[in-house]
């Protein structure tokens, strides 16, 4: 199971599990003859993005001309665009699209006239990857033996595990791993090394020979591949916890992820930016610590709420990393151990946010959420108009007093003995509150006012025949 949010919690590297990366690779050059007409060339590649793409609905020669990974091109001349890798099946390609996204690049440059620079960036999800995979067998996953053959193209996905279901992805809500045993077994951290290490060199490796089979097709050759071709540009991190009411939780934690940013981070004074919103049905709280490090604290699921911490090398404001760090690779291989200490970085940053989380606020485990309190107390009560009642009174004020003289403690008398014996309420010296478990749902509905959630009231007048004449 996953562990309960506290902010007792600590994380590690150990335990990090990747989101999205995303990576540059550097194709090397289309390079014309010469000798040939600029006319010439620009058909010579336009063949190469022909053969790239999916097969043409009409197209005579053999499927595998054609490619699996990149859409089918929309024009066949320069300038030439972005060719996309497929996001979906077509009818001229119904095999079902990679496991990874991105695009190719097709650059003139000056010198020599008639050549072209080919660059990608692929966008590397390996959680979603593995959701994809199909379970080993039994004995393979208690000898903890990562699958022979993974597949790198979308498959059947399981959707119902325990009638949890994700609140931030349309469609395909693949990007989550459940917490069955033997997907606690198979995304384990003896196993999600070698997950990683297989999915970033299977997507590599595929890219790379299809850009090579089209080449291949248009009878034209690709030079000048560097010896490190791959640069990393960005790369996320995250860690999962379990909490019920998960949206309200995270929202919960607003206001200490923004106090976070008066202290010191780091050694370094930075003015935390903190946004916040709804993304689909998930509540995110997004804060720039750093130049190029971002924490993401937000509702996974409708059962566990994710930290993410991502570290971004582009733009004005890239993440630094110490000096001597390389971001450019030979393999796909290669980058595991910056990644690594990527890991280390973000667990370090999600154990200082949990350190100041928990020296300004009590923890969120044991806390129920506004609609359990709402539903706990009136299932206590029995009677929604009683219900609504009670709590009129006690929303505004925090508690309930009665006692000698004091019309409530007669007229709710049995409502608040069960309130009070199924562990809603406590009393003491004639005064109800709830338990502590109720006080930050209490406490939220206390800031925004009840009569949203219970409605108006409807006050009955009495019939003309029951008036005193």
């Amino acid at each position: 199971m996953l562990p309960p949010l506290s902010f007792d919690a600590s994380v590690s590297a150990e335990t990090a599990k990747q989101d999205k990366i995303q990576v540059g690779f550097n194709h090397g050059f289309i390079v014309g003859d010469p000798e040939t007409s600029l006319d010439n060339v620009y058909g010579e590649v336009g063949n190469f993005v022909h053969y790239l793409g999916a097969p043409p609905e009409d197209e005579t020669e053999t499927e595998s001309a054609f490619g699996r990974i990149f859409r089918r091109p929309d024009r066949r001349q320069p300038p030439f665009k972005d060719q996309k890798i497929r996001k979906k099946s077509t009818p001229n390609q119904p095999l079902p699209p990679p496991l990874f996204g991105g695009f190719l690049r097709i650059q003139r440059i000056p010198e020599p006239e008639t050549a072209w620079k080919l660059s990608s960036i692929l966008t590397l999800n390996p959680t979603r990857f593995l959701r994809r995979q199909q379970l080993p067998t039994r004995q393979a996953l208690f000898s903890l033996t990562p699958p022979n053959n993974y597949c790198l193209y979308h498959g059947d996905l399981e959707q119902d595990h325990d009638d949890e279901f994700a609140l931030d992805e349309k469609l395909e809500k693949d990007n989550w791993l459940p917490q069955t045993p033997a997907w606690r077994l198979f995304s384990g951290t003896s196993l999600w090394p070698i997950h990683l290490r297989r999915y970033l060199a299977m997507s590599v490796r595929a890219v790379r020979r299809d850009i090579r089979r089209a080449a291949i097709q248009a009878q034209i050759g690709i030079v000048g591949e560097p010896s490190k071709p791959l640069t990393l540009y960005s790369a996320e991190h995250y860690w999962e916890f379990f909490s019920e009411g998960t949206c309200e939780v995270v929202r919960s934690m607003e206001p200490l992820l923004e106090s976070y940013g008066a202290g010191p981070v780091s050694g370094q004074e930075y003015t935390v930016e903190v946004e916040s919103g709804v993304v689909l049905n998930s509540y995110v709280l997004k804060a720039t610590i750093q130049n190029g490090q971002v924490l993401k604290i937000y509702s996974k699921t409708d059962r566990r709420i994710r930290f993410e911490v991502s570290h971004s090398f582009n733009g004005n404001r890239p993440f630094r990393l110490p000096t001597g760090t390389v971001r450019t690779f030979s393999n796909a291989e290669a980058m595991i151990p910056l990644l690594s200490q990527l890991a280390t970085l973000s667990a370090d940053r999600v154990n200082d946010v949990f350190r100041h989380f928990r020296f300004h606020a009590s923890s969120p485990g044991e806390q129920r959420s506004v609609l359990a309190f709402l539903s706990d107390f009136q299932s206590a009560v029995g009677d929604h108009e009683k219900a609504s009642q009670l709590l009129q009174i006690l929303i505004p004020n925090g508690s309930i007093v009665v006692g000698p003289g004091i019309e409530i403690g007669g007229r709710f008398r049995p409502e608040l003995r069960r309130l009070v014996k199924r562990e809603v309420l406590i009393t003491s010296h004639y005064k109800y509150t709830v338990m502590p478990k109720y006080r930050r749902a209490l406490r939220y509905l206390q800031d925004r006012g009840i009569d949203s959630l219970l409605g108006p009231r409807i006050r009955r007048r009495a019939s003309p025949s029951n008036l005193a004449t």
